[in-house]
């Protein structure tokens, strides 16, 4: 257990979450929950917006691909790679919709009204996963009593 990082959040309190003003308990369960978003790497292909999307979605996002891809090969590229089956570690193919350039890919068809904001997250959703502050900090095995001792 990291005692510095503990003392610095509590003291601190950098995100104002109120850590002041709440128990050991209400300030341990705070830092416990999964409220925080980390990016991380996750390879998907069409296969996977079929799941993801509903039809309607899966089909707009298919015919600005498909649109943009006339004049750009980059687009036309990773087309080619969405085609190919993978897995979320990228063996075999997809591309990954964690890397910043693919999420500012996205924000750009956002941004230029190609597609909707909500398909615009549910496509950088997977690129991202819930994790606590205490995970976010390195202190994922903190406990009651590493704050009872802090706050003494």
């Amino acid at each position: 257990m990291n005692y510095d990082v503990l003392l610095n959040e509590i003291s601190n309190d950098p995100l104002s979450r109120g850590y002041f003003n709440m128990s050991n308990t209400e300030l341990l369960l705070s830092l416990k929950k999964c409220d925080r978003v980390k990016l991380k790497s996750h390879f998907a292909s069409f296969r996977t917006l079929a799941n993801l999307l509903t039809a309607e979605e899966y089909n707009n996002i298919k015919t600005v691909l498909s649109a943009l891809a006339q004049s750009n090969i980059l687009v036309a590229d990773v087309i080619d790679m969405m085609k190919l089956p993978g897995d979320e570690s990228g063996n075999g193919g997809g591309i990954d919709f964690g890397a910043v350039s693919v999420r500012s890919f996205i924000d750009n068809l956002v941004s230029s009204e190609l597609i909707s904001i909500h398909l615009g997250n549910k496509l950088k959703s997977l690129g991202k996963e819930l994790i606590s502050r205490a995970e976010e900090l390195g202190i994922s095995d903190v406990a009651d009593g590493h704050i009872k001792s802090i706050r003494l």
